[in-house]
């Protein structure tokens, strides 16, 4: 007997992944070409060299105003000998008492050492930052076809892929983008645990919280606020709310449950 054949995908699911997968494409050139050949901004260097200095020597004295992350993630492009750095200098040893110090080493090792391309050197950080801006607009895409289907799928990534600040700021070595990815992550999960409580969704909102947490210090209001709101205002719908096996129909149970998403967010995000 002949094998079956396997399940075809959808026409309109089809058309909708290449229509936003080509916008998606269109977005990362664009973003590419409009920083290739222009110099950093005024941050930029300090940001790029603190990333490398976190992920491959495990020292936080520079840029430690920002949590790293996304410099793990901009410095993947930079590797151990990407650059030669003086860590013998006065200017890094005075860095953990005198802050300012930071910005005057950064500029002695990317553009008073000669064997070093300093802006080489943010240029490769800043083809790390658009994909982060590549896959926020993926998740837009997914997320829109859940709530509305193929429509609401493309109309999300032509607004996201022609829009200006994040065709601007994604190819920046600036943790902007990066705190907006795990806002609609999290944003994401706590939508679906509103619709039913899995493991998958409470892990999600759980990484998506200490991610957020881990990528800018606002990240730590964004959390408790969020989930207050969000999962507080599901708690007090008067709808039951499926919770893995369970389902609550009282309205303080309902609230129990809000308060136990919340404490897991809390925990996974304080370990």
């Amino acid at each position: 007997m002949p094998e079956p054949l396997a399940p075809r995908l959808p026409k309109a699911l089809l058309i909708c992944i290449g229509v936003c997968a080509a916008l998606l494409i269109l977005f990362w050139v664009r973003a590419q070409t409009a920083v290739s050949g222009k110099s950093s901004t005024y941050d930029e260097p300090m940001h790029a060299l603190g990333a490398w200095v976190h992920r491959h020597h495990g020292d936080f004295r520079i840029n430690y105003e920002d949590p790293p992350l996304w410099h793990y993630w901009a410095a993947l492009a930079n590797g151990k000998d990407a650059i030669h750095a003086d860590f013998n200098s006065p200017k890094w040893t005075l860095m953990a008492s005198q802050w300012e110090q930071q910005w005057h080493w950064t500029h002695e090792v990317l553009y008073r050492t000669p064997e070093n391309d300093g802006e080489g050197f943010v240029q490769r950080s800043r083809s790390m930052m658009i994909v982060i801006g590549v896959a926020l607009g993926a998740v837009l895409a997914w997320w829109g076809w859940q709530i509305g289907g193929p429509a609401a799928a493309v109309g999300a990534v032509v607004l996201f892929s022609l829009d200006p600040n994040f065709l601007a700021h994604s190819a920046l070595v600036k943790n902007d983008v990066p705190i907006s990815l795990c806002m609609l992550l999290l944003s994401l999960a706590v939508w679906r645990a509103g619709r039913r409580v899995t493991p998958w969704n409470l892990a999600g909102i759980a990484v998506a919280c200490a991610a957020a947490m881990t990528t800018k210090f606002t990240g730590v209001v964004l959390a408790p606020v969020c989930l207050a709101l969000l999962l507080g205002i599901r708690a007090l719908m008067p709808v039951e709310w499926p919770v893995f096996k369970w389902t609550f129909r009282l309205w303080w149970q309902r609230l129990l449950v809000a308060g136990g998403v919340g404490l897991v967010a809390a925990v996974v995000s304080y370990v």
